[in-house]
């Protein structure tokens, strides 16, 4: 469903509230048609962010993991006060091996309120010490 969406623009609005000057809310989707669904779905939440923040949208986990590995997303997350991955499941996305390069490459530790794959041992280990849980 699109229940993450809005979970993710509640923590996004929530950390403009509570003092970040500057959020950047990305979101990947798992397919066109809930790309269409949840952008339309989050319309509002998306302009309350006002112009200092920024936003992305993937239509696919594949798009999404293309600039994960090309490093486009870099710069935003080395510009980053702090990171915060909410909603997120570790262990069963095809874009985990991407994104953990990222962290591993960058070096920057981040914080999550999502859940993680089962199997995976301790998300600190699973993340080579860079990820902790909210």
């Amino acid at each position: 469903g699109l229940g993450d969406v809005v979970f993710g623009e509640c923590a996004a609005l929530e950390l403009l509230a509570g003092g970040f000057a500057h959020v950047t809310w990305v979101r990947s989707y798992p397919s066109e048609d809930s790309y269409r669904r949840g952008e339309a779905l989050v319309a509002a939440g998306l302009t309350a962010l006002g112009p200092a923040s920024a936003t992305l949208a993937y239509a696919s986990p594949e798009a999404f993991a293309l600039d994960l590995e090309l490093g486009r997303l870099d710069h935003l997350w080395e510009a980053a006060s702090a990171v915060f991955l909410t909603p997120w499941i570790f262990g069963i996305y095809a874009h985990d091996h991407p994104l953990l390069a990222l962290v591993k490459r960058l070096g920057k530790d981040f914080w999550t309120a999502g859940e993680y794959g089962r199997g995976m041992g301790p998300l600190f280990r699973y993340t080579s010490g860079f990820g902790h849980r909210l």
